[in-house]
């Protein structure tokens, strides 16, 4: 009796599970966004290396002087920057106050007392004006300048300085003209503005170009590089990025070849596959698989979280800081059915069996 009884139990769990959806779960975790993306870059000869304002300032002291040689990251001016950190703090205080605009647009979102076609009027604005501020703020970064010293990023003789003690710089004009020891080839390709958020002054690149020109035996040189400068480019309208080649060949003026460009931003506190976020009615959300006691014993079923998508690369979402996730709670990625808050499921790579009951 007792065997009929279990072989029943066992027929009517394998038939209830059978009906239950299928899904599949990642974990929440700490980590960072990574873009990468791919353009066309091509090599220039230059006899001139033009140092130029990355920021402005306003010069200090001029540390060295015509004809003298440098090396790279050798100091070349004392600089003042508090301008630079007083507009730092200003942009960064109109982000606070744009983020505080957008939780409350949430808060009143969530609580009913605007609609979702009125707070995407109201939101979309904000969030452009935000984009456009951390874009400026980016811009003030300047790894060149390490406690108030403006360092050398080239090799070379002094051949001409164009400012002097007490002035004032502008962003983009002209500090002082460098002559490489033999000339230098340097690699450039544009980014459109976008898509340059994503990548930093010195974002790391994989270079590969025809060598046939070279005196290689291959066919093909690969390059891996850091990006050496980023600056706007305004007759092309897009960020021009370059950096110095290794190589005395002259025959490789005008080659040209495909630069990949490999950048993170973070970590985040609270990121999941790109896949787990829904946002089917304008609220992005996701489902948290918790267990509970079920009619066989434990059972999964999820939970709708909403959230706030506070950036995204193409394969991963960082979410924002506040809502209750903790590193290792697990989302739903994939399901067989549309679900809902409290639906029984199941995963056939996650069991329950080991897991404690959650309600």
């Amino acid at each position: 009796m007792l065997l009929v009884l279990a072989a029943c139990t066992f027929v009517s769990r394998a038939v209830y599970t059978s009906l239950l959806p299928r899904i599949e779960t990642a974990p929440v975790e700490r980590a960072s966004l990574h873009y990468s993306a791919s353009a066309m870059a091509h090599i220039t000869y230059t006899d001139l290396n033009i140092l130029r304002a990355e920021v402005g300032f306003q010069v200090l002291e001029v540390l060295i002087e015509q004809n003298s040689r440098v090396e790279v990251r050798d100091q070349l001016l004392r600089v003042d920057m508090d301008h630079v950190l007083l507009e730092e703090f200003e942009l960064e205080d109109q982000i606070w106050v744009i983020d505080h605009q957008l939780a409350e647009l949430e808060r009143m979102r969530r609580a009913g007392q605007i609609r979702q076609r009125d707070f995407n009027f109201s939101a979309e604005p904000l969030e452009r004006q935000k984009d456009l501020l951390l874009f400026r703020l980016d811009l003030l970064s300047n790894p060149n300048i390490v406690d108030g010293v403006l360092l050398s990023p080239y090799e070379g003789s002094i051949i001409s300085i164009d400012i002097e003690a007490g002035q004032f710089v502008a962003l983009g004009e002209e500090l002082l003209t460098l002559l490489p020891p033999e000339g230098q080839p340097i690699v450039v390709w544009y980014v459109d503005e976008e898509a340059a958020q994503n990548f930093g002054a010195r974002t790391g690149c994989t270079f590969t170009y025809d060598s046939a020109v070279n005196v290689a035996s291959s066919p093909e040189s690969t390059v891996i590089a850091n990006a050496q400068e980023k600056r706007w480019d305004r007759e092309m309208d897009m960020f021009r990025y370059s950096f110095i080649l290794d190589s005395n060949n002259r025959k490789l003026d005008g080659a040209s070849g495909t630069i990949r460009m490999v950048d993170s931003v973070g970590p985040f506190n609270n990121t999941v596959p790109l896949s787990a976020v829904h946002e089917p009615d304008g609220q992005a959300h996701v489902f948290v698989v918790q267990t509970r006691k079920g009619l066989f014993g434990p059972e999964l079923f999820v939970r709708r979280i909403d959230v706030e998508v506070i950036r995204t690369s193409p394969r991963t979402a960082a979410l924002e800081e506040e809502i209750h996730l903790t590193s290792g709670s697990r989302v739903v990625t994939s399901s067989t059915v549309p679900l809902l808050t409290g639906d029984t499921v199941w995963s056939a790579t996650w069991g329950v069996s080991e897991l404690d009951i959650d309600e």
